[in-house]
């Protein structure tokens, strides 16, 4: 089941990748979730098959505020869930929300390989740390607009992002950067390819009122 570009990670090593490319071509089947991913495998395996990524429906559904974040809800809260690492572009968060400082930006995750440390400084950032999959509904429901600000890299341009599905599986309205593997969706999300873009599509998001 091959979910990611592991020579993407900087945390791997040659010869991780090497066992990768030998247990793609001794496998019965490869399941593989994005184009580029099948495009690869496929070449090693003939019995590969692409299976997209999918989300827990009724988790993220309807989902109801738990009183944690009520002490930013005085703003619009423009959220993001899931790691925060080396493939994520902090310095469009940073621009954001310094241009969109009547805002408050909620970022929920672990932010290990991430720098912060600018990020830290503007007041309207709010770094959460790590929540448990269970708990995430509960502050996801004060999230008025949801956030895919990663980098475009080997690693982001074969990944079907989980989050996507679970951030409209509430009807949130997305404002992502242009990953190929969202273009399919690009009617019912904002895909941008600049960080200036992305100011103007949050606050385009934040105008509509269409679940």
């Amino acid at each position: 089941d091959c979910m990611d570009e592991h020579s993407g990670f900087s945390t791997n090593t040659d010869e991780s990748l090497k066992e990768e490319y030998e247990l793609i071509k001794k496998s019965d089947m490869v399941i593989s979730s994005s184009q580029l991913l099948f495009d690869k495998n496929i070449k090693l395996n003939s019995n590969t098959i692409q299976v997209k990524n999918g989300t827990e429906f009724e988790h993220f559904n309807k989902a109801k505020k738990n009183t944690k974040l009520e002490y930013l809800s005085d703003k619009p809260i423009i959220g993001y869930y899931g790691a925060i690492s080396d493939w994520f572009d902090m310095e469009i968060v940073e621009y954001c929300a310094t241009k969109l400082p009547e805002y408050n930006f909620v970022m929920i995750g672990s932010t290990f390989g991430c720098d912060i440390s600018e990020a830290e400084k503007i007041k309207n950032i709010h770094f959460l740390g790590e929540i448990p999959y269970k708990e995430l509904p509960g502050y996801f429901a004060y999230f008025d607009v949801c956030l895919i600000p990663f980098k475009l890299i080997p690693l982001t341009l074969a990944t079907n992002p989980v989050k996507f599905y679970e951030y409209i599986s509430d009807g949130k309205p997305v404002v992502s950067i242009r990953l190929p593997e969202l273009v399919p969706y690009e009617e019912i999300c904002y895909l941008v390819d600049t960080k200036e873009e992305f100011v103007n599509k949050i606050e385009e998001a934040l105008n509509e009122n269409d679940k």
